[in-house]
């Protein structure tokens, strides 16, 4: 019998999806991380939106 292997699976290609994956990693974690996307192109670095303008909240 083959050992199983751990899968990481994450839906969407967003910042959100990519901290995740990154903290999977960060955790330990070895096994294999999948990131399902409707997008057809690579994503492209973007910096993140601010929730907050001018200090107000």
């Amino acid at each position: 019998m083959a050992a199983e292997t751990e899968r990481f699976v994450l839906v969407g290609g967003g910042p959100a999806a990519l901290a995740a994956a990154r903290s999977y990693r960060d955790a330990g974690a070895v096994g294999e991380v999948l990131m399902l996307s409707a997008d057809t192109e690579p994503r492209q670095p973007r910096r993140p939106a601010a929730r907050h303008r001018g200090g107000r909240s």
